[in-house]
């Protein structure tokens, strides 16, 4: 699972385009470690995020996780189920990248967790309140801060969890 958050636990904003509570090109730094973890591995995530995406993600295998056994989507992405996204990811590394009800549904079984927490009190209607480190069993294997700089506005602290 990887993902970002503000400290308030907020992921989203749906009133924004793209549907984050901050423009992408302003934490460009997060994007580059997006990138890095998850190239080459299958991506999950809902249809509502899969739609803000202008197409696939390069060099990942794109699954969209819905219910509707009907629905078409754009080229480039696959359609699965929950049970099946179960079944692949004891055989495959697959992250989990949105949204809300992505993170909720494989929460429990997630064994590694990439979560940046963005230092800002920026606006958003999504919230996500499931990660406890000692009630879970987390381990902190890695925790890096940035200050802002040109590759991202606001301050940043990647972490990096196990169990």
């Amino acid at each position: 699972m990887i993902l970002a958050m503000t400290e308030a636990g907020i992921i989203g904003n749906t009133k924004n385009i793209g549907g984050l509570p901050w423009n992408i090109r302003d934490l460009k730094l997060d994007m580059e470690r997006f990138r890095d973890t998850t190239m080459g591995h299958h991506v999950v995530m809902g249809r509502k995020t899969a739609e803000t995406l202008p197409g696939p993600l390069k060099g990942r295998v794109n699954i969209v996780l819905t219910r509707e056994a009907d629905l078409i989507f754009k080229d480039g992405f696959g359609i699965m189920s929950t049970p099946d996204i179960r079944r692949l990811s004891r055989r495959k590394k697959v992250f989990c990248i949105g949204g809300k009800i992505v993170y909720e549904e494989f929460y429990r079984d997630t064994t590694e967790l990439f979560m940046t927490k963005v230092h800002a009190g920026l606006p958003g209607n999504v919230c996500l309140n499931i990660f406890d480190q000692k009630r879970d069993g987390w381990k902190l294997e890695n925790e890096e801060h940035f200050d802002p700089s040109e590759k991202n506005k606001y301050p940043l602290t990647f972490y990096h969890y196990t169990r």
